[in-house]
């Protein structure tokens, strides 16, 4: 498994250090091997193959939809990564929404998830749902911080329950205007046989994370 931390710093803007758990079962730093975990895995176990997996582009994106108490993946490390990235897991779900960044960049990555879903299933029902009013490169993050409730909010931070709730379904109804199925653009996919993953015996195996592993200083 992975975790990704995310940092401020002072030139970069933001900064990443991954830990990995090692083949001795221990936390390191570093990405580890390839494919790459999904970022939300550990919340397969709350969320049963009959919930709507909302596909964000960005770890950050995703939390927000976790912090709704909706079932958020993304593929770690940015847009590119998700042909790096073990997508199996999710061979079970039916229902699918990818709700990528407002830019080409998001775009491609939305078709590209698209196509990894659809071999994985072909009769899985997998739209693709661009928000209205979002700058470009714009998030469900934005959307989010454009809502009055959440004004000032710094988009890391959990959202209060009934706050959450409220925007939940004023952000769903808006996900169903807004939602375009892509089953018609794949004709050609095919379903494909994927290996079954082992998520449960993973998680129920991952060792405690060692919180003096946090790096005093990273941007040296």
């Amino acid at each position: 498994l992975l975790i990704s931390c995310r940092y401020k710093c002072p030139k970069k803007g933001k900064c990443f250090v991954p830990y990995h758990i090692n083949e001795a079962g221990t936390w390191q730093i570093g990405a580890g091997k390839q494919p790459y975990p999904l970022f939300g895995l550990n919340l397969f176990r709350y969320y049963g193959a009959s919930n709507v997996v909302y596909v964000a582009e960005g770890e950050k994106a995703a939390a927000a939809f976790q912090y709704l108490d909706l079932l958020g993946v993304t593929s770690p490390f940015g847009a590119d990564s998700y042909a790096k990235t073990d997508w199996s897991p999710l061979k079970a779900y039916q229902q699918f929404v990818i709700l990528p960044d407002h830019d080409a960049s998001g775009q491609k990555y939305a078709e590209e998830v698209a196509k990894t879903l659809l071999l994985m299933n072909s009769e899985a029902s997998i739209s693709v749902c661009s928000l209205p009013g979002l700058p470009d490169g714009g998030d469900i993050v934005d959307w989010l911080k454009s809502q009055e409730e959440l004004a000032d909010w710094d988009g890391f931070e959990p959202i209060q329950p009934e706050v959450a709730e409220y925007l939940k379904v004023r952000l769903l109804k808006l996900v169903e205007q807004h939602k375009q199925r892509y089953q018609s653009i794949f004709p050609e996919v095919q379903n494909q046989e994927i290996e079954p993953d082992s998520s449960e015996n993973c998680l129920s195996q991952v060792p405690a994370f060692p919180s003096d592993a946090w790096p005093p200083v990273i941007w040296e």
